[in-house]
């Protein structure tokens, strides 16, 4: 699970599903970014109504292993999730199960407001 202000990186190799903690980190994420040639196969296991949107095409996971967007994201308070292909950028194995905190921003949830055609909640 990922929480609020957190960033989880998911590496995926060639395996046909995921393991249980990465599954329970995209089915809690508000977002999740991922490298473009995994558009196919984060569209299998996003959960309904789930927003994902692909790594910006300049983003080089050798150079940065968190993106720029993933860290304003989290600031802002959101639970984030980056996918990146598998390879050998990964120097550390356990780095891309462990969540990663950012500076963490304070999201409320929208207040829901009820009112009438006079103004007084219905």
């Amino acid at each position: 699970m990922v929480e609020l202000g957190q960033i989880r990186l998911v590496e995926l190799n060639g395996a046909s599903s995921l393991p249980a903690a990465d599954r329970a980190a995209l089915d809690g994420a508000d977002v999740v970014l991922y490298d473009r040639a995994l558009a196919e196969r984060i569209a299998g296991f996003l959960p309904s109504g789930a927003y994902a949107e692909p790594l910006s095409a300049g983003f080089a996971p050798a150079a940065s292993r968190i993106s720029l967007r993933a860290v304003k994201l989290a600031s802002e308070g959101w639970r984030v999730v980056q996918c990146v292909c598998a390879g050998p950028h990964n120097n550390d194995p356990q780095a891309a199960t462990e969540p990663v905190p950012a500076p963490v921003g304070v999201r409320r949830p929208p207040q829901s407001l009820a009112f009438t055609a006079n103004g007084l909640a219905g």
